[in-house]
């Protein structure tokens, strides 16, 4: 089973809760080590304890050979310390005194005394006390823990020794109420730990998990992000920067998605504005010849008033369409023409259906002069068409635009009486304050940048209205016109 097919919202929970319970063993494992150091050290002592005062006590007893003396004071030891065996050894490993006496009498064979005891008592003969702790087999009666001690006589000579020993492990019975309390306390203390633990770990793993649906929902056609993951990247930890990164690669997709579409719509409109550029050269032709045969006709008279009715309705119908084909055969066209009065004009035409569809009354003020102007015709025709359909689309009622010459520099103004609006030039098309991102400002701020010039647009006075300046370099050679 391999734990890379499970989900971190089962694997971090479920770590937790491993090392929790491996903490609490930890602990107990210590705890029961130092116990069992502590117990033991503390039984040898005791026994030593005993010991040398024993010896102490008993050196006159034995040296008068009263034993019923020594019996006496080994009785009082093990009625306080239970569980505890006493043996008083002469020099020649008989015993004199046991606390057992049943199974060690006195004077008995050395050969009944445990090994353990007898090799004890020989190596106390070149010390005055000695301890050791053994191995119990259980169910034999085995010493668990030994001291003894020398007793010496007023001269010095060995006289026997005091054996104190236990067939008693005396850190089970420490164990067996630690290890009751551990599972007491450490089932209730891991009976919360656990479920916190899982729970805590289901509450890191979640953001990680939010963020993983939402890269899963990336391709869908679903543009709005999970209001969860928007609150996990204000953290400042590295999965809250990775929803950061996430939701910043997002919005760049859903803007290079809209930047798709848009130049998608603008080659569209493109094509469309080849196909119209090509129809009206296609139109122009018969165009033209109907209105040389309008201009026949009147060179011959016309005697009926109704067929000259006729005939002006038709004139000013065709000069009517000559003029819309003129001005959008002039926006087609590729070539570097000059600017002048005519381009505006054109504008005019071009923009009227729009306005007129909106019920939108555009003034123009044009004070250009008659002369061709030292500029690039159709960047300016493009720009200063954006920014009027742009106002037209956007007013309450009215537009107006002012074209006109200041030191050297073409300065276009478009105003209307719509809501107040601002814009700034970037790299990348951005979204209006409703959401649409589209690309005509944006092609009007480069066209700008590219003729050297400054686009601004900003709320009008007292914040009302929105006004659009275009101010653009004109060539060297230029004399400003004074037209009023």
């Amino acid at each position: 089973m391999k734990l890379s097919r499970f989900s971190y919202l089962i694997k971090v929970p479920l770590a937790l809760c491993i090392v929790s319970f491996a903490s609490a063993m930890g602990v107990f494992l210590v705890t029961y080590y130092l116990l069992a150091s502590y117990v033991s050290g503390e039984t040898m002592t005791r026994m030593q304890q005993i010991s040398n005062s024993l010896a102490q006590s008993a050196r006159q007893s034995i040296y008068r050979d009263e034993l019923w003396d020594l019996h006496q004071q080994i009785q009082s030891i093990i009625r306080a310390d239970t569980g505890t065996h006493i043996m008083i050894l002469t020099d020649k490993g008989q015993t004199l005194v046991a606390s057992d006496a049943m199974t060690y009498p006195v004077m008995g064979d050395p050969n009944t005394i445990p090994a353990p005891i007898r090799q004890l008592s020989q190596r106390v003969q070149v010390g005055s006390a000695d301890k050791a702790e053994f191995e119990l087999t259980p169910g034999k009666g085995d010493i668990k823990y030994a001291a003894a001690t020398t007793v010496q006589s007023e001269d010095g000579d060995p006289m026997g020794s005091v054996i104190v020993y236990s067939d008693q492990d005396a850190v089970l019975p420490k164990f067996r109420v630690l290890l009751s309390k551990v599972i007491g306390y450490g089932g209730l203390a891991l009976a919360i730990v656990i479920p916190l633990g899982w729970w805590l770990g289901r509450k890191l793993v979640q953001p990680l998990n939010t963020l993983k649906a939402s890269m899963q929902s990336l391709p869908s056609q679903n543009n709005e992000l999970d209001i969860r993951l928007i609150s996990v990247s204000n953290g400042a930890d590295e999965i809250s920067q990775l929803a950061a990164q996430f939701i910043s690669m997002h919005n760049e997709i859903l803007r290079s998605r809209d930047l798709e579409d848009q130049i998608q719509a603008a080659e569209r409109m493109a094509l469309t504005g080849r196909i119209a550029s090509a129809l009206a050269h296609e139109v122009n032709n018969p165009l033209g010849g109907m209105m040389n045969v309008i201009s026949n006709l009147r060179l011959k008279g016309i005697s009926d008033p109704f067929v000259e009715k006729t005939a002006n309705l038709l004139d000013r119908g065709l000069k009517q369409i000559g003029e819309s084909i003129a001005a959008l055969m002039s926006q087609a066209r590729k070539e570097h023409t000059l600017l002048n009065h005519s381009d505006i004009e054109d504008l005019q035409t071009l923009s009227s259906p729009v306005a007129g569809s909106r019920e939108i009354t555009v003034k123009w003020d044009i004070m250009l002069g008659k002369d061709d102007l030292p500029i690039r015709a159709v960047p300016v025709r493009q720009i200063l068409l954006n920014l009027v359909l742009n106002a037209i689309n956007a007013a309450a009622s009215q537009v107006h635009v002012i074209a006109r010459i200041d030191l050297n520099q073409l300065i276009c103004t478009v105003t209307n009486d719509g809501p107040a609006f601002s814009a700034a030039f970037e790299p990348v098309p951005a979204p209006d304050p409703q959401g649409r991102t589209g690309l005509g400002l944006w092609v009007s701020f480069r066209l700008t940048n590219q003729l050297g010039g400054s686009l601004h647009i900003a709320p009008g006075p007292d914040t009302t209205g929105t006004v659009a300046k275009l101010t653009l370099p004109l060539g060297e050679k230029h004399v400003p016109h004074t037209a009023g």
